[in-house]
Protein backbone atom coordinates (compact mmCIF):
# COMPACT_ATOMS: atom_id res chain seq x y z
CA UNK A 1 0.00 0.00 0.00
CA UNK A 2 1.43 3.38 -0.98
CA UNK A 3 1.77 6.13 1.61
CA UNK A 4 1.72 8.85 -1.03
CA UNK A 5 -1.75 10.23 -0.12
CA UNK A 6 -0.58 10.75 3.47
CA UNK A 7 2.64 12.35 2.33
CA UNK A 8 0.81 14.63 -0.07
CA UNK A 9 -1.25 15.93 2.85
CA UNK A 10 1.88 16.36 4.97
CA UNK A 11 3.63 18.12 2.08
CA UNK A 12 7.22 16.88 2.18
CA UNK A 13 10.17 19.14 1.37
CA UNK A 14 10.78 19.35 -2.38
CA UNK A 15 13.68 21.75 -1.86
CA UNK A 16 15.76 19.15 -0.04
CA UNK A 17 15.29 16.30 -2.52
CA UNK A 18 14.18 17.58 -5.94
CA UNK A 19 12.76 14.18 -6.91
CA UNK A 20 10.27 14.20 -4.04
CA UNK A 21 6.62 15.02 -4.40
CA UNK A 22 4.55 17.55 -2.48
CA UNK A 23 4.79 21.14 -1.32
CA UNK A 24 7.21 22.86 1.05
CA UNK A 25 6.01 23.20 4.63
CA UNK A 26 5.82 26.59 6.27
CA UNK A 27 7.61 25.22 9.33
CA UNK A 28 10.34 22.66 9.93
CA UNK A 29 8.28 21.30 12.81
CA UNK A 30 5.54 20.20 10.39
CA UNK A 31 7.80 18.80 7.69
CA UNK A 32 8.24 15.21 6.65
CA UNK A 33 11.98 14.56 6.25
CA UNK A 34 13.32 14.11 2.72
CA UNK A 35 12.90 10.80 0.95
CA UNK A 36 13.69 9.29 -2.45
CA UNK A 37 10.69 9.47 -4.76
CA UNK A 38 9.49 6.04 -5.83
CA UNK A 39 11.16 4.22 -2.94
CA UNK A 40 8.67 2.73 -0.52
CA UNK A 41 11.40 2.02 2.05
CA UNK A 42 12.70 5.59 1.86
CA UNK A 43 9.16 6.92 2.18
CA UNK A 44 8.50 4.72 5.21
CA UNK A 45 11.77 5.83 6.83
CA UNK A 46 10.85 9.49 6.29
CA UNK A 47 7.47 8.97 7.91
CA UNK A 48 9.10 7.20 10.86
CA UNK A 49 11.36 10.25 11.39
CA UNK A 50 8.47 12.74 11.32
CA UNK A 51 8.26 12.69 15.12
CA UNK A 52 12.01 12.47 15.80
CA UNK A 53 13.38 14.93 13.22
CA UNK A 54 12.11 18.11 14.96
CA UNK A 55 13.58 16.92 18.26
CA UNK A 56 16.91 16.14 16.62
CA UNK A 57 16.98 19.57 14.94
CA UNK A 58 16.44 21.18 18.35
CA UNK A 59 19.22 19.03 19.81
CA UNK A 60 21.57 20.06 16.99
CA UNK A 61 20.85 23.74 17.67
CA UNK A 62 21.47 23.27 21.42
CA UNK A 63 24.81 21.53 20.78
CA UNK A 64 25.91 24.25 18.36
CA UNK A 65 24.93 26.93 20.91
CA UNK A 66 27.50 25.36 23.27
CA UNK A 67 30.16 25.33 20.51
CA UNK A 68 30.41 28.79 18.92
CA UNK A 69 33.42 27.60 16.90
CA UNK A 70 31.10 25.13 15.13
CA UNK A 71 31.14 21.37 14.68
CA UNK A 72 31.04 18.81 11.90
CA UNK A 73 28.01 16.53 11.57
CA UNK A 74 30.13 13.68 12.96
CA UNK A 75 31.05 15.76 16.01
CA UNK A 76 27.41 16.73 16.57
CA UNK A 77 26.37 13.07 16.27
CA UNK A 78 29.04 12.03 18.79
CA UNK A 79 27.96 14.68 21.26
CA UNK A 80 24.32 13.59 20.96
CA UNK A 81 25.03 9.86 20.94
CA UNK A 82 23.28 9.58 17.58
CA UNK A 83 24.18 8.16 14.20
CA UNK A 84 25.64 10.68 11.78
CA UNK A 85 23.08 9.29 9.31
CA UNK A 86 20.35 10.83 11.50
CA UNK A 87 22.21 14.10 12.01
CA UNK A 88 23.38 15.01 8.49
CA UNK A 89 19.86 15.41 7.10
CA UNK A 90 18.93 17.58 10.08
CA UNK A 91 21.92 19.87 9.46
CA UNK A 92 20.90 20.13 5.80
CA UNK A 93 17.37 21.12 6.82
CA UNK A 94 18.65 23.68 9.34
CA UNK A 95 21.00 25.17 6.72
CA UNK A 96 18.16 25.48 4.25
CA UNK A 97 16.12 27.33 6.86
CA UNK A 98 19.03 29.69 7.53
CA UNK A 99 19.38 28.63 11.17
CA UNK A 100 22.88 27.24 10.74
CA UNK A 101 25.64 28.06 8.26
CA UNK A 102 28.79 26.54 6.85
CA UNK A 103 31.58 28.35 8.71
CA UNK A 104 34.07 27.81 5.89
CA UNK A 105 36.24 25.66 8.16
CA UNK A 106 36.95 22.03 7.29
CA UNK A 107 38.03 19.23 9.63
CA UNK A 108 38.75 15.58 9.07
CA UNK A 109 35.85 13.32 9.99
CA UNK A 110 35.90 9.66 11.11
CA UNK A 111 36.15 8.40 7.55
CA UNK A 112 39.27 10.50 7.00
CA UNK A 113 37.58 12.94 4.63
CA UNK A 114 37.34 16.66 5.11
CA UNK A 115 33.97 17.72 6.51
CA UNK A 116 32.25 21.10 6.69
CA UNK A 117 32.03 22.75 10.07
CA UNK A 118 28.63 24.31 10.74
CA UNK A 119 27.64 26.88 13.31
CA UNK A 120 24.64 28.88 14.37
CA UNK A 121 23.73 31.55 11.83
CA UNK A 122 23.37 34.11 14.64
CA UNK A 123 26.91 33.33 15.85
CA UNK A 124 28.35 33.97 12.38
CA UNK A 125 26.41 37.23 12.12
CA UNK A 126 27.67 38.32 15.53
CA UNK A 127 31.27 37.58 14.52
CA UNK A 128 31.04 39.53 11.27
Amino acid sequence: MSMTPQLDLLAPWPSIAPARIGRRQSSLADAVPAYASGSDTSEAAALSMTRDAPLLREDVLRVLARHPEGLTSDEIADELGQSVLSIRPRTTELKQEGLIVDTGTRRENKSGRMASVVGLASAKGAAA
